[in-house]
């Protein structure tokens, strides 16, 4: 800037910058006051690829800075532009125009006032594309909407409380390895009036999985309403996720209905991990391994059903997901099978929401990790 009114600019005397400037889509201008009105503009030559308007077009129409800003925006962008012009900081707007042909592009204006005796001279500006990100904004947006209404139906298919079983205590825990969970457990209720435990985990992170798990949960409580046979259930979910999903998807499953009266467990296990059952001595008492494939893999799968495991004074017995047994140390050592089955018979006197805690506290510690890179699900019954 020369003298009042009177100005030169810098991108146009270094044309290297200049297109470096309009490459990276952004412009320059300047705006000069006199005795209060606009007395000139310049733009450097990057605003015809941000705007689709060159310098001519601007000199001919000194409106079209507002005039191309979209509809909406208009009222807000004067605002701001006028408070801009009587602060002594840069401003900075981001709104809408309409490039010259016919699309609509986000920009971020940057507006520096210069003052002299109080008076406003001149403002530099800077004006750039922004148009990617905010795209990449509402795209990032609507996933968060879909992740946190996949999070809602997932808190509400969770059980709430633990159920209160005669001579029995129960804890359930699941911590997401990302905003919603493939992994869900519950306690249900048999038609004869038996209680039972259901964990499962399906394959995959993200919301896809998510929205399988929800699905996978609701049928199984749908299922132990009108059903008391495991291997029918098992069959029926089947049946409906070997339609329904992606190939590349499956859920393994395990179910346990409990029996009272006997005090026994009679389960089936859809290419799950092994439950455990430790007894009071510290001893590994019976290992629930899996009774057939995940579901949702062979259309004509048979899910056969093991009974009379019987649980006595002081058993504690752990359903789990495998994001437990394959948490990772930094070294890729798994925690595995047996540092589980060892925590549990050295914690077996606790109460089962504290085994669950320290649990989850020894697998961060292994992992040297605060969020674990999945999903940990887990159940504990003790027989008191």
């Amino acid at each position: 800037m020369g003298s009042e009114g009177e100005m030169t600019w810098p991108p146009r005397s270094d044309p290297r910058l200049d297109r470096v400037l309009q490459a990276a889509g952004i412009y320059v201008y300047t705006v000069c006051y006199n005795n209060g009105g606009v007395a000139a503009t310049t733009h450097s030559r990057g605003c015809e690829a941000v705007t689709g308007y060159s310098q001519s077009d601007y000199d001919r129409d000194p409106a079209l800075w507002i005039s191309m800003v979209h509809p909406e925006d208009k009222e807000e962008v004067c605002r701001q532009v006028i408070a801009a012009e009587h602060s002594a900081k840069a401003t900075r707007i981001e709104h809408r125009v309409i490039h010259r042909d016919g699309s609509v592009r986000w920009v971020r204006n940057t507006i520096v006032p210069h003052f002299n005796n109080g008076e406003l001279v001149c403002c530099d500006g800077l004006i750039e594309d922004v148009t990617d990100r905010k795209q990449a904004e509402r795209t990032l947006m609507h996933h968060t909407m879909q992740l946190t209404a996949a999070q809602e139906i997932q808190r509400r298919l969770l059980p709430q409380l633990a159920p209160q079983i005669p001579g029995t205590e129960i804890a359930g825990t699941l911590i997401p390895a990302e905003y919603a969970a493939g992994d869900f457990y519950d306690y249900l209720t048999m038609q004869d009036g038996s209680p039972a435990f259901v964990i499962g985990d399906v394959s995959g992170h993200g919301f896809g999985p998510a929205l399988l798990m929800s699905l996978t949960h609701t049928l199984v409580r749908i299922l132990t309403e009108i059903e008391s046979d495991l291997a029918t259930i098992f069959a029926q979910i089947n049946d409906f996720l070997f339609k329904e999903t992606e190939e590349d998807r499956f859920v393994t499953l395990f179910f346990a209905r409990y029996e009272l009266n006997t005090r026994t467990i009679t389960y089936a296990s859809a290419g799950h991990p092994p439950a455990y059952v430790i007894d009071g001595g510290g001893n590994l008492k019976a290992k629930l391994v899996s009774t057939s494939f995940p579901l949702g893999v062979l259309s004509d799968a048979t899910f056969p059903v093991v009974k009379d495991v019987r649980l006595d004074h002081k058993d504690t017995m752990l359903m789990l997901t495998d994001g437990i047994l394959e948490t990772p140390a930094p070294d890729r050592r798994l925690f595995g099978e047996a540092r589980t089955v060892r925590l549990l018979q050295n914690h077996r006197d606790l109460p089962a929401h504290t085994i669950l805690d320290t649990l989850h506290h020894r697998l961060c510690e292994f992992s040297k990790q605060t969020v674990l890179s999945d999903d940990v699900t887990a159940v504990v019954l003790k027989v008191e």
